[in-house]
């Protein structure tokens, strides 16, 4: 049995507008597959509850934003008590099909012990996105070879299948990395304490605001600070300064954003608190 218990973090976003919400909720699922989970509303001022939205599948919102971290361990703690094997991360806009946990399953049966999270081909605007490694430069390869020498992959958050054993090896996620960069952070820590990461079999299709267009500024940046933060605590320093320009070439790509806003010298303050509390925590 294939013993998922699953998260969902939503934000301004209702249930029934979340494509992540509707296909869990569907009860589509296939034989073999055990799915239960947590919808964890971190939609800022509404009211705080808890409940069941079905026998498996609960609910709960606490009226502020915590982060993706606070809501993710929330789940752990969940999942733990209720004995799941793997824990799987899901964004509001990801849809989870049969045939993803179908695939899921067949990755994660029988793979070696060393493999402790499992992702699958990600695609975004026509592009393959993730899972990816870094050069040693410092730029990102998006390709995946099994035959090649062992690398420290990192992939999106969304659509993650992760062993709970390694989850409550770790405690969890790091509350620092709240929103960007988490996903940076966790796959570094795969790396660094000698696993690896599988792949799953299929590919699937990922909204992403970066590539699509439409980000706020604020979200702007965010980015700019905990991304250039995570390279300056966790990589080698040349391939940090790689990583930091390419924080700062994204900058100029939504310099219209940044400008309308009156954040265009912003973004750089934010790039550069983060090269500065990365130090601080190397």
């Amino acid at each position: 049995m294939f013993d998922v218990y699953f998260v969902v973090v939503l934000y301004k976003c209702k249930t029934a507008d979340s494509a992540a919400c509707r296909s869990l909720l569907s009860k589509a699922m296939p034989d073999g597959v055990r799915l239960r989970g947590l919808i964890y509303d971190n939609t800022p001022n509404i009211a705080a509850e808890s409940k069941s939205l079905s026998e498996d599948i609960e609910y709960c919102s606490t009226g502020m934003n915590k982060g993706l971290p606070a809501a993710y361990n929330d789940g752990i703690r969940r999942a733990l008590q209720g004995g799941a094997r793997y824990f799987m991360l899901v964004d509001q806009d990801s849809t989870i099909t049969a045939e993803f946990l179908e695939a899921a399953a067949r990755a994660v049966k029988g793979s070696p012990s060393d493999q402790v999270v499992w992702a699958p081909h990600i695609i975004a605007s026509n592009r393959h996105i993730s899972p990816y490694k870094f050069n040693a430069l410092g730029l990102p390869t998006f390709k995946y070879d099994l035959s090649s020498a062992p690398a420290a992959y990192f992939a999106i958050n969304s659509y993650s299948i992760i062993s709970l054993d390694f989850l409550k090896k770790i405690d969890g996620f790091d509350e620092f990395y709240w929103l960007d960069g988490l996903d940076f952070w966790f796959y570094s820590r795969v790396a660094r304490m000698g696993y690896k990461v599988g792949v799953i079999g299929v590919n699937v299709t990922h909204h992403l605001s970066l590539l699509e267009g439409g980000m706020s500024a604020t979200r702007l940046l965010n980015i700019a600070r905990y991304e250039s933060c995570f390279f300056w605590e966790y990589f080698p320093k040349w391939q940090a300064v790689t990583c930091t320009l390419r924080v700062l070439a994204r900058g100029m790509r939504n310099l219209q954003i940044l400008m309308q806003s009156g954040q265009a010298l912003g973004y750089l303050r934010e790039m550069s608190t983060g090269v500065r509390t990365g130090l601080s925590r190397r």
